[in-house]
């Protein structure tokens, strides 16, 4: 599963080289993602001076550089959708393909949350119920997970009855064996 969402650097192999180098980094990789047109000298400067400190610069609207701590990073905005979950494959614009099927061997959700159950991204304020009476806030949940702050917005999640039951890529926190739940690719 290829991912461009991202694309993570780590500063101390940046910082010694030259500029014309790292001007030459950033430049091949706005070009693998197709950002040609909003690349220019005023940017590249704007990127290289926020190197040795923290901050983030708007590249187009829907991308972003981002210096922070020891990582360099170029991310793409998160997309805003809900969906309702549906059996069979799900395709969320900007993001990427899903498939939901009946499975009861490799099955982790319960079939009653088809058509009722919700696939978004993060919100602020989202709550998982770990256990029956056990809440949990979800930044908590993925701090302990010790998830990088650049993942946590673009996991999937599944919403039912305005909490949090499944996080892509963890076991489900209400339990059952009817539905799987397959990330096929992200965009």
């Amino acid at each position: 599963m290829k991912a461009i969402r991202k694309k993570l650097l780590r500063k101390e192999k940046i910082l010694n080289l030259s500029s014309f180098e790292k001007r030459e980094i950033f430049k091949n990789i706005l070009f693998e993602w197709g950002y040609k047109k909003e690349l220019t000298r005023e940017k590249l400067s704007e990127m290289e001076e926020i190197l040795t400190k923290e901050g983030k610069v708007e590249i187009k609207k829907d991308l972003f550089f981002i210096s922070r701590r020891k990582d360099l990073l170029f991310m793409k905005k998160k997309p805003d959708f809900e969906i309702i979950l549906k059996e069979g494959e799900i395709k969320i614009d900007k993001f990427g393909e899903i498939i939901v099927k009946k499975d009861k061997k490799e099955g982790f959700l319960p079939e009653e949350i088809i058509g009722k159950a919700k696939l978004r991204l993060r919100k602020k304020g989202d709550i998982i119920e770990i256990r029956e009476g056990k809440r949990l806030k979800l930044k908590k949940f993925f701090e302990d997970k010790k998830i990088p702050f650049y993942l946590r917005d673009y996991l999937l999640l599944l919403e039912y009855k305005g909490k949090i039951i499944w996080v892509e890529g963890f076991e489900p926190f209400l339990k059952g064996r009817d539905i799987k739940i397959e990330v096929l690719k992200w965009k």
